[in-house]
């Protein structure tokens, strides 16, 4: 009976590292799961903010690097990812719409509309780093008995 408690309070040791410690923080291993999606979210920002046209491998890596977020985060951040998705998708689809409208005239019908979304999102996109952080900080907040020195 000794050797299945020992066995259980390992189990129950190893798992408090990987998960919420009792101080309300995270361990070291779960933040090294974790702040790599954070750091990449950040950097997709920066990169779609650069010229406001983001190219489809960029799009398509961020949703591949950012797949995990689910089992990591809890649902709202994954959403949140999501989005991000989503909105650089149209920002792409809007340059290009906005590109054909300058070389057929014929199409320029909702060339206004298209403009007002265009600025929109690139509003939104350029809120975006401090909402990151805010909507990461509850997951990147180690354990008091995990701080780096």
């Amino acid at each position: 009976m000794a050797f299945v408690t020992t066995i259980k309070d390992e189990t129950k040791d190893e798992m408090a590292g990987r998960q919420e410690s009792p101080a309300g923080g995270i361990g070291l291993d779960v933040y090294d799961r974790r702040v790599p999606i954070y750091l990449t979210a950040r950097q997709f920002v920066r990169d779609v903010c650069a010229d406001l046209k983001p190219e489809m491998r960029l799009i398509l890596k961020f949703a591949s690097d950012t797949d995990e977020a689910l089992f990591l985060f809890d649902k709202g951040l994954a959403e949140y990812l999501e989005t991000l998705f989503k909105k650089a998708l149209r920002l792409r689809t809007t340059a290009i719409i906005k590109e054909r409208m300058l070389t057929r005239p014929d199409k320029a019908q909702n060339y206004q509309a298209i403009i007002e979304e265009d600025t929109q999102l690139a509003l939104w996109f350029t809120a975006q780093p401090e909402e990151i952080r805010a909507r990461f900080t509850p997951f990147l907040q180690l354990g008091s008995n995990h701080t780096i020195d």
